[in-house]
C-alpha cells in the first residue's frame, strides 16, 4: 500500500511570501544612526551614489513605486530632513535630503529590505590631533565589534568539537631581558579582553605582573591556536591511501588545464579588452596569441558560451589547445562535452583533468576512493568563483551516483570561503538535503529558489521540488502542477524537455489523471523518439501504481486499454506489467491482461505466470490455466492449480492435488464437490458439515444416526395444543427420518395452537 500523501503547502506555509516591492518607506533610530528601510526583492539591481547633502538610491530599468507616507513617524529630520521619491535612469528613485556630514552605506536585512543607514562620524581625538587610522563611523565599529564577538563564539565552538586546538602551554614566553638595558625598545601593546569573551581565548591577553611585554616577534614564534577544516581532514586521510596514478598518453598535465594562470589578476574588462583589441593584426589575418588568451580568459571566468562562439569564429587559428579549450568551455557551461575529447576519456586521471571529468559529465564522476582525494585535492585549490561554478554540478552528479559523502564535501570545500552561497549553491545544499533525508528543508529551499528571479535556477528547483515531493509521497498543489506543466512547455527542445514530461506526467498521475498523464507520455514519445523506451517504462509504473478503487474502476480499465501501445515490454517492467494485469483479471478483463502479461509469461516469471493462470481460470480454461503454471510449486501456484482442475469438472484431481502438498484450508470445498464425504465432513458451514454426514451414511461409508421419534422421550401424538408449543425442537445436528417426522407433528399441533390463542376474545 502506498504512503497516504502529505501535502507541500503544509511544509512551505512557514516561509515568507515573496512581497511586492516598494511600498511605504520606513525609519529607525538607533543610537549613532538612522536606517531608512525600502523594500526589494534581492535580485534586484540598484546603486548609490551620495554627494551634496544628498544620498540617492536608483533602480534603473525597474519601476518601483515607493510612498513617503509615515517615514518619519520613528525618526527626528535630524540626519535626514526630506525623502523624495521619483523616476531616474529609467527605474525607480529615492532621494534622502542630509542634515548632517554623515556616512551613508547600504545593506540587506532578511533578504527582502534594503536598508540605507546614516551614520555619524567620530570626533576627533581632544587633544585635537587626529586619529593614527581614519575614524570609524558608530555603526560601522559596533557593526566590527559584533563580528568580533561572532567570531570568538565560533572559534569557541569549533575548540569544543576538536577543529581548533589551544595550545599547551597557554601562553609564549617572553625572552629574558637585562634589567639594566637602557633601551628595552618599544613593546605592543597588546588590548585587554573584551567583555563577553570567552576565558580560554583572553588567558594570554596580558602578561602576568612583573613579566616583559610581548612583542610581534614572540607572538610569531609561538603557535597558540591551531585550526583544522573538514578539508584539512579528508585530505590527510587522503594523503593516507595510495595515490592515483596518471595514465601514460591519456591523462593530461595540471598545467594543461589549470585555469588560474589565465588571468593575471586584473579586472576581467581590462583582461578582455586588451585581447579583443588585438584579435585581428596585419591583412585582417587572426592573432593566434589573441584569440588563445582571449578564449582562456572567457573560460578562466566562467564565459564558456563567448569562448566557444570566440573559438568558432576563427576556425583556422592555429590554436594547439583548441579541442581542450572547446571542452572546457562547454564544461563550465554544464553542456555536454565532446564525445572522444580530452575530457570524455575513459580513464581515472588525478589532479585538475580529474576534475574537468567530472565536471564533464561524460564519464563516471566516483571510480575509487583515492581517485575522488585526488580530484577533490585539486578542486580545492581551483579559483572560489570556479568552485562556486562548478561545485553545483559536480553535488548533483555525486548524489545521483550515490555518493552522498563525498558529495557533502564538495559543497563545504566550495563554501568554506565563508561568502554567501549562490542559487547554484543553494540549491546544490537541498538537494543534499533531500539525498540526507531531510525532504521538508530541501522543499523549503527549493520552493523558494523556484520562484526566484533566477531563470535557470527557478526551473531546475521547480523540477527538483516535484521530485523530492513524489518521492516523499508529498501531496503536489494544482499552483505547482500548473507552474509545472508551463515549464515544460517554455522548455520543448531543451536538455530539460524529457525530464520536465516524465515529471508532469507522474504529478498529473498523483493527481488522479491517470489519462492525462498517459496522454503526455504519448506526446512525448512521438516528440522524443530516441526517449520512447524511458517514456513507456514510465508508462507502465504509473499504471502499474495506480488504484482503481480511488480513481474509478471504469477510469482504470479505460487507461489501461487505451495505453496497451504505451506499455513497454521490457525485463525492468514485468513486476508493474504483472501488478497492471492482475488488476484487469479482478475487473473480469482476462483478454487484454493475457496480452499485457505476454512478454513476463515467455520470459517465465513467477508472477507472470500467477496473473496468467487466474486470467485462463477466469475464461473458463482450466488446461491453458494449469499449462501457464507449469512446475511452479508455491502455495499459490498449487491452490490455483487445483482451481484449474476444479474449473474444468475434475474435483477429485483438484482434492488430491491439494492432499498431496498437505493443504487442508481449503479441501472442504472440492471434498463436497468431489463426493468425497468424509473429508466434507469438516466443512465450516455446519449445514453442509451435517449433509456431508447423512451422504455418507446413505453411501455406507459410515453408520446411520439413530432414529430419534420424539426428542422430549414423548410420542408427539399425544401432546396437546398447549404441550406442543412449548416442546423443545429436535436436534438437527444429526438428520434422521424420526426427527422429521417428530417436527412435522409437533408443528401441526403449535399451528392449532396459534390459531386458538388468536381466534380467542
Amino acid at each position: 500500500m502506498r504512503a497516504p500523501f502529505l501535502s507541500i503547502v503544509a511544509l512551505t506555509a512557514a516561509l515568507p511570501a515573496l512581497a511586492a516591492e516598494g511600498g511605504p518607506i520606513r525609519g529607525g533610530e538607533h543610537d549613532g544612526f538612522t536606517r531608512i528601510v525600502l523594500e526589494v526583492e534581492p535580485a534586484t539591481e540598484w546603486s548609490l551614489e551620495s554627494r551634496d547633502g544628498r544620498a540617492v538610491v536608483t533602480f534603473p530599468g525597474r519601476s518601483i513605486g515607493f510612498t513617503t507616507d509615515g517615514a518619519f513617524d520613528r525618526i527626528p529630520r535630524s540626519r535626514v530632513t526630506a525623502i523624495d521619491v521619483g523616476t531616474a535612469r529609467g527605474g525607480g528613485m529615492v532621494a534622502l535630503t542630509l542634515g548632517c556630514d554623515c556616512r551613508v552605506s547600504t545593506s540587506f536585512v532578511g533578504a527582502r529590505f534594503l536598508a540605507i543607514d546614516i551614520t555619524d562620524r567620530v570626533e576627533p581625538t581632544p587633544t585635537g590631533k587626529a586619529a593614527p587610522d581614519e575614524a570609524l563611523p558608530i555603526g560601522e565599529a559596533k557593526t566590527l565589534a559584533d563580528v568580533e564577538h561572532a567570531l570568538v563564539r565560533q572559534i569557541t565552538r569549533a575548540a569544543n568539537q576538536g577543529i581548533v586546538r589551544y595550545s599547551d602551554d597557554a601562553r609564549p614566553k617572553a625572552p629574558e631581558r637585562p634589567e639594566s638595558s637602557a633601551n628595552p625598545g618599544r613593546p605592543l601593546a597588546r588590548p585587554g579582553p573584551t567583555r563577553g569573551t570567552d576565558d580560554r581565548l583572553s588567558r594570554t591577553s596580558l602578561p602576568p605582573s612583573g613579566e616583559a611585554q610581548l612583542t610581534i616577534a614572540d607572538l610569531l614564534r609561538h603557535e597558540q591556536v591551531s585550526a583544522s577544516t573538514v578539508f584539512d581532514r579528508d585530505s590527510r586521510q587522503a594523503r593516507q591511501r595510495p595515490p592515483v596514478k596518471p595514465v601514460p598518453g591519456v591523462c593530461l598535465a595540471d598545467r594543461a588545464l589549470d585555469v588560474t594562470r589565465w588571468s593575471d589578476g586584473t579586472p576581467f574588462a581590462e583582461q578582455l579588452i586588451r585581447f579583443r583589441t588585438r584579435l585581428l593584426g596585419e591583412f585582417d589575418q587572426p592573432d593566434t596569441g589573441a584569440v588563445d588568451g582571449a578564449a582562456r580568459l572567457y573560460v578562466r571566468f566562467g564565459l564558456g558560451a563567448e569562448a566557444v562562439a570566440l573559438l568558432a569564429a576563427f576556425p583556422d587559428a592555429p590554436i594547439a589547445d583548441r579541442a581542450i579549450l572547446v571542452d572546457l568551455a562547454r564544461a563550465v557551461d554544464d553542456e555536454p562535452v565532446a564525445p572522444a575529447g580530452p575530457l570524455a576519456v575513459d580513464a581515472e586521471c588525478p589532479g585538475l583533468h580529474g576534475v574537468w571529468l567530472a565536471a564533464g559529465g561524460a564519464v563516471p564522476v566516483w571510480r575509487t576512493a583515492g581517485g575522488f582525494d585526488a580530484m577533490q585535492a585539486a578542486f580545492a585549490e581551483m579559483p572560489t568563483e570556479l568552485r562556486g561554478l562548478l561545485a553545483p554540478r559536480l553535488v548533483r552528479r555525486l548524489i545521483d551516483a550515490g555518493r552522498i559523502d563525498e558529495a557533502r564535501l564538495i559543497y563545504l570545500i566550495a563554501t568554506r570561503s565563508g561568502e554567501a552561497p549562490g542559487p547554484g549553491l543553494q540549491l546544490a545544499e537541498a538537494r543534499l538535503a533531500a539525498a540526507e533525508g531531510r525532504s521538508a528543508e530541501a522543499v523549503r529551499t527549493m520552493a523558494n529558489l523556484a520562484r526566484s528571479n533566477e531563470a535557470a535556477i527557478s526551473v531546475d528547483a521547480l523540477a527538483d521540488l516535484v521530485r523530492v515531493a513524489l518521492d516523499a509521497h508529498l501531496a503536489i498543489p494544482e499552483l505547482v502542477a500548473t507552474d509545472l506543466a508551463t515549464a515544460t512547455l517554455e522548455s520543448r527542445g531543451s536538455e530539460r524537455d524529457a525530464r520536465l514530461r516524465g515529471l508532469l506526467a507522474e504529478t498529473l498521475a498523483q493527481r488522479g489523471d491517470l489519462t492525462g498523464a498517459l496522454t503526455e507520455l504519448r506526446r512525448a514519445r512521438t516528440d522524443l523518439p530516441s526517449q520512447a523506451a524511458g517514456f513507456g517504462s514510465l508508462a507502465v509504473q504509473l499504471i502499474g501504481d495506480a488504484d482503481p478503487a480511488t480513481i474509478g474502476d471504469a477510469v482504470y480499465a479505460e487507461a489501461a486499454l487505451g495505453a496497451e501501445d504505451l506499455i513497454a515490454a521490457a525485463p525492468a517492467t514485468d513486476p508493474a506489467r504483472a501488478a497492471i494485469a492482475g488488476r484487469l483479471v479482478d475487473l473480469g478483463l482476462p483478454d487484454p491482461a493475457l496480452r499485457i502479461i505476454a512478454p513476463g509469461l515467455d520470459a517465465g516469471h513467477e508472477a507472470a505466470r500467477i496473473v496468467a493462470a487466474r486470467a485462463e481460470i477466469a475464461r473458463g480454461d482450466g488446461a491453458a490455466a494449469r499449462a501457464a503454471l507449469g512446475p511452479l510449486a508455491s502455495t499459490a501456484a498449487i491452490e490455483l492449480r487445483a482451481e484449474a482442475y476444479a474449473r474444468s469438472g475434475d474435483y477429485g484431481e483438484a482434492l488430491a492435488t491439494l492432499d498431496a502438498a498437505g493443504i487442508d484450508a481449503t479441501a472442504a470445498g472440492y471434498a463436497w464437490a468431489s463426493g468425497d464425504w468424509a473429508k466434507a465432513e469438516g466443512a465450516a458451514d455446519a449445514d453442509r458439515a451435517a449433509m456431508a454426514r447423512y451422504m455418507a451414511a446413505r453411501a455406507g461409508d459410515a453408520p446411520a444416526p439413530a432414529a430419534v421419534d420424539d426428542p422430549t422421550g414423548r410420542d408427539p401424538a399425544g401432546l396437546d395444543a398447549g404441550a406442543a408449543f412449548a416442546a423443545p425442537l429436535p436436534p438437527l445436528e444429526r438428520p434422521s427420518l424420526g426427527a422429521a417426522r417428530s417436527l412435522l407433528a409437533t408443528g401441526g399441533k403449535i399451528g392449532g395452537f396459534v390459531e386458538s390463542a388468536i381466534a380467542e376474545p
